[in-house]
């Protein structure tokens, strides 16, 4: 039993109300496929409003063999964040692996800031993927926008980079932030 993105959203839309489905949500925590567990475990979580129905799972795919696993646990890291400071259980979990997996840092740094709301350990992980010519950290900056912490100076120094990548994201950082003022 497959859950597809657009009954995943549909249930998550209809939370609470999608309760009577749970018994066949309850049962995708153990399919063969990590994520469609990660997607029930979230339909269970959105449903019920427990924590523990989700939780067990969402852990289970941040163990180091499912880290390094491509893609890795990040659909895990996408649900952790989506629920919030409900997944406060993951936060050591998380704080541990921030600076280990260069390749899901902002995913990471993003789980851990919807469900602390401490910012500065993603905006610290856009910075040094900027500097690293990741994309996928001005993708990040802009999704989430730069709330009270001041990127410029970090982003200017970041424009006077040998790397010429760096140099051209830095600049699109800094004009992104230009628009947020």
């Amino acid at each position: 039993a497959f859950l597809p993105d657009i009954a995943k959203r549909a249930l998550l839309d209809l939370g609470r109300a999608a309760a009577h489905a749970l018994p066949r949500v309850r049962a995708l925590r153990d399919h063969a496929d990590p994520a469609v567990r990660v997607r029930g475990a979230l339909v269970a979580w959105s449903a019920t409003g427990d924590p523990d129905e989700a939780l067990p799972t969402l852990l289970s795919r941040l163990t180091p063999r499912a880290w390094a696993e491509w893609p890795g646990p990040r659909d895990a890291l996408d649900a952790l964040a989506a629920m919030g400071a409900a997944a406060r259980a993951a936060v050591p979990v998380l704080r541990e692996r921030l600076d280990s997996t260069p390749y899901l840092a902002l995913d990471v740094a993003h789980a851990l800031w919807r469900i602390t709301e401490d910012p500065v350990p993603l905006r610290n992980a856009i910075l040094r993927a900027l500097a690293t010519g990741d994309a996928a950290a001005l993708t990040m900056l802009r999704r989430v926008g730069p709330g009270d912490l001041d990127y410029a100076p970090a982003l200017e120094a970041l424009a006077k980079s040998d790397s010429k990548l760096a140099r051209q994201l830095a600049a699109e950082a800094l004009a992104y932030l230009e628009t947020t003022r």
